[in-house]
């Protein structure tokens, strides 16, 4: 499936929207939404969102868990004549994807144990970020949290049939949240541009939200132009990780995330410095003979010569949105065996060259 991308400003929405769904014709609409970020991007004020046929949803949970899942699924019944509109963060979002892809309980249950074979609601699905930086609008899989352990859902039907990108709707972003969501774009466009299972269009996805990101990362004046630049890179960055998939810096991060709360795209940043030093050694020792990673190297290095230079883009971040960097700042210490005991295999997999036991515990122990 394509994913149909549509740019506009905030005063062109309604009508947008309301075309959307008069080409649809659903029966009935799912709104998802925040319950604060709802009222505080405006988004409550569009008369599309008004209409009779419109159910609302409200979303209060930051992470998408089986718990709340199960309970939304036997509220709402969603069939192949309704339409599913996700407004709101990488969260709202994923939540839509969860409750086309699961009917009830005993599908998530079933997920879960690894027998589920899904039958995907496959219905229209349009989905209109207000944050930028998971890029969930572009991908096909979802994030699904159960009993502090981390699952991916992952469909081709997931992928939303179209999104709507506003950079407006992202001006009344918390602080720290809109420096979370510029993290989380810059390491996964980072992470698109090398993973084993990069492409020349994923690696061009990258370099176009890098060199987008980089700029307002060193400048860092925040202005129209800056939430602009922002959510188109977040929106090719999440282009790129729906063909490469994300690698060592997300599958170190989720611990974070789960262990100590630090918001998702600040977890990504915590190691991706070092990450790069280890890739970047690696690749470009005398024994490694992987021709292609190198030249992929080195088209990167045109934008992020060493990892001294991306050091310094992660600190203008996290100094501007006060994010909580480095590890050592973490308000519980951290356990490093218990993090590489919990790392997400699946996403490990994906990094450009190998990283063992000692590798990963150098790493966080320098990050």
């Amino acid at each position: 499936m394509v994913e149909n991308t549509l740019f506009c400003n905030f005063n062109q929405l309604d009508d947008i929207i309301n075309n959307y769904i008069n080409n649809e014709n659903p029966k009935k609409i799912y709104l998802l939404c925040g319950k604060t970020s709802f009222i505080s991007t405006k988004s409550n004020t569009l008369n599309v969102f008004h209409q009779p046929r419109i159910e609302k949803i409200e979303i209060q949970q930051s992470n998408p868990d089986t718990s709340n899942l199960i309970k939304l699924l036997s509220i709402h019944q969603i069939t192949s004549d309704d339409m599913i509109i996700a407004i709101g963060g990488g969260s709202i979002i994923d939540y839509g994807k969860l409750m086309m892809y699961f009917i009830d309980e005993a599908d998530v249950l079933s997920f879960i144990k690894g027998n589920l074979k899904p039958k995907i609601k496959d219905i229209p699905f349009l989905a209109i970020p207000t944050t930028f930086g998971s890029g969930s609008e572009a991908t096909s899989f979802a994030v699904l949290y159960h009993q502090n352990a981390k699952y991916s859902v992952s469909s081709p039907l997931l992928l939303p049939k179209t999104s709507i990108i506003c950079y407006e709707l992202g001006l009344s972003m918390p602080h720290n949240v809109l420096g979370a969501t510029i993290m989380d774009a810059l390491c996964q466009a980072i992470e698109g541009f090398w993973s084993k299972n990069s492409t020349d269009i994923s690696r061009d996805y990258s370099y176009q939200a890098l060199k987008l990101l980089i700029p307002q990362i060193e400048k860092m004046k925040i202005t129209n132009k800056f939430y602009q630049d922002i959510s188109l890179a977040s929106n090719l960055a999440g282009k790129s990780i729906n063909i490469a998939k994300t690698t060592a810096a997300h599958a170190l991060s989720y611990y974070f995330t789960i262990e100590h709360n630090v918001p998702h795209g600040n977890a990504v940043g915590l190691t991706i410095v070092q990450l790069f030093k280890h890739n970047m050694d690696k690749v470009f020792s005398d024994d490694f003979s992987n021709f292609d990673s190198r030249m992929t190297f080195k088209k990167l290095n045109e934008l992020i010569p060493d990892h001294n230079y991306l050091s310094m883009l992660i600190n203008n971040i996290s100094s501007t949105f006060n994010l909580i960097m480095p590890l050592s700042k973490l308000p519980t210490k951290v356990n490093f065996i218990d993090v590489i005991q919990n790392v997400n295999l699946e996403r490990l997999a994906n990094n450009p060259v190998n990283i063992n036991h000692d590798d990963l515990l150098k790493i966080l122990e320098n990050s």
